[in-house]
C-alpha cells in the first residue's frame, strides 16, 4: 500500500505557494482592489436586514428560554377545561390551589397542552386518522 502508482498525475504545477514571491504578489494585488469595497461597506451605515440578521442568536435564544417557560407552565397547570363547560377552572384558581396528590402527572407535552388522548396518540405515532374516529372525535 505504501507503494506509490506509476501512473499518478503531478498536479504541482497547480500549487499556488509554489512560487512565494508571486503568490504573495496576488494575495497583495486581491486585497487592494477590494480595499475600497471593504472600505464603503464599512463605511454605510447598516440598513434594517443587516440590523435584523445581527440579532437573530439573541433573539432565537429569548425564543427558546420563553418556550422551556411556558412549557413548564403548561405542565404545572395541567389542561384547562373550556370556558363554556360546567367544570370550567380559571387558571388563576388552578394556581391559587395546589393539584390534589392522586392527579396523574402528564407525561407528554400534548396531554400537558390538553390535546385529546385520540389526537395525540395519531401525533406520536404518525398514524393518519380515519374517517369515523375523526367524526367520533367532534362528537358526531
Amino acid at each position: 500500500m505504501s507503494e506509490k502508482p506509476e501512473n499518478r498525475l503531478d498536479l504541482s504545477a497547480l500549487d499556488p505557494r509554489r512560487d512565494e514571491e508571486r503568490f504573495e504578489r496576488s494575495v497583495r494585488s486581491i486585497a487592494a482592489r477590494l480595499a475600497p469595497t471593504l472600505a464603503a461597506r464599512r463605511a454605510r451605515k447598516p440598513d434594517l436586514w443587516t440590523l435584523l440578521a445581527a440579532g437573530q442568536r439573541p433573539v432565537l435564544a429569548a425564543a427558546a428560554v420563553l418556550a422551556v417557560a411556558l412549557v413548564a407552565a403548561l405542565m404545572r397547570l395541567g389542561p384547562l377545561a373550556a370556558p363554556g363547560s360546567s367544570n370550567a377552572v380559571s387558571a388563576h384558581s388552578r394556581v391559587a390551589s395546589p393539584k390534589p396528590a392522586a392527579t396523574r402527572q402528564p407525561s407528554t407535552l400534548l396531554e400537558a397542552a390538553g390535546v385529546p388522548a385520540a389526537v395525540a396518540e395519531w401525533a406520536e405515532t404518525g398514524t393518519a386518522p380515519s374517517g369515523s374516529s375523526v367524526l367520533e372525535l367532534g362528537g358526531g
